[in-house]
């Protein structure tokens, strides 16, 4: 670590604090501070990537999450993030090559973060690929958090208020 240890916790720590109360860009601009002070930190730039998605800032969050593989290619969240991005982007086949690394990294990501499998298996069924996707399936069955929260996913896409391109 480059700069300051004691200040990029506290960069880190208020950060936190902020994105707890909802304040997205209050907390990317401590984590900016954190990467002026330590420009290898790839948690940094992962988290910022994580802050970036619900600011609809697809672009810049796979870049930052670039950066963060630069740095450390073997964080598997992070290429979960990844694989969120390129999934608002419409780059399927890009999601499932960044998801499979993921789960090659961890096998346990997907469990941690169930946007893994969320991701893999709509863009496996946006590429026509059904047959893996219902092998997916069969897995995330297994999890029930996962597979709650794909349900209420595809529900809001059916509604409207969420969408990546028509199925």
């Amino acid at each position: 670590m480059s700069g300051d240890s004691e200040e990029i916790k506290s960069y880190y720590e208020t950060a936190a604090q902020l994105l707890a109360g909802g304040k997205y860009e209050e907390a990317l601009e401590q984590l900016e501070q954190v990467i002026r002070c330590d420009p290898d930190d790839a948690i940094a730039y992962s988290n910022k990537a994580m802050i970036l998605l619900p600011l609809q800032r697809y672009e810049e969050a796979l870049t930052a999450c670039e950066q963060a593989i630069r740095i450390n290619p073997d964080d598997a969240i992070t290429y979960v993030n990844k694989s969120a991005a390129l999934m608002h982007l419409q780059r399927y086949a890009e999601v499932v090559t960044a998801c499979d690394e993921a789960a090659r990294l961890d096998p346990n990501a997907a469990a941690a973060d169930p946007g893994a499998y969320i991701n893999k298996y709509l863009a496996l069924l946006i590429l026509g690929r059904e047959a893996e996707a219902a092998q997916l399936y069969a897995l995330i069955e297994q999890h029930p958090k996962t597979k709650e929260r794909l349900l209420r996913l595809i529900l809001a896409m059916m509604k409207g208020e969420a969408s990546f391109k028509p199925l």
